[in-house]
């Protein structure tokens, strides 16, 4: 049986975008799920602009956050750009105090985004 997505992903162009569909991101299994269609789409499809749309999530573990450091490299490696969209401010703040924020590209709003990633 095929498991349920986590993530919504659509692509405009060279743009993949990928919204987040739940306000909490803190099960194990939910963020092995993402991890796996992340780096889906980030290796296997190789997708080298893409948004996080993260608008939605309140509630963020440390795991989900090594999820993300993981994708962050793994966009990296594939000379790709990750930008992170909308992050509410308390889940911001976990990116400051674990020293993070520097790691990856933030943009308040879809318009930011694409313009961080140089699209129109």
């Amino acid at each position: 049986m095929p498991r349920a997505s986590r993530l919504l992903v659509e692509t405009y162009r060279d743009v993949t975008s990928v919204t987040f569909t739940d306000a909490t991101v803190i099960d194990l299994q939910h963020i092995d799920n993402i991890r796996d269609e992340l780096l889906e789409l980030l290796v296997k499809q190789d997708r080298r602009k893409v948004i996080l749309h993260m608008g939605k999530v309140q509630h963020f573990s440390s795991s989900a956050l090594g999820m993300l450091v993981e994708a962050a490299a793994a966009s990296k490696k594939q000379k790709g750009t990750l930008v992170l969209c909308g992050v509410q401010p308390e889940i911001r703040k976990i990116f400051k105090i674990t020293k993070l924020e520097k790691q990856f590209r933030f943009a308040a709003d879809e318009k930011a985004a694409l313009a961080a990633l140089g699209a129109r």
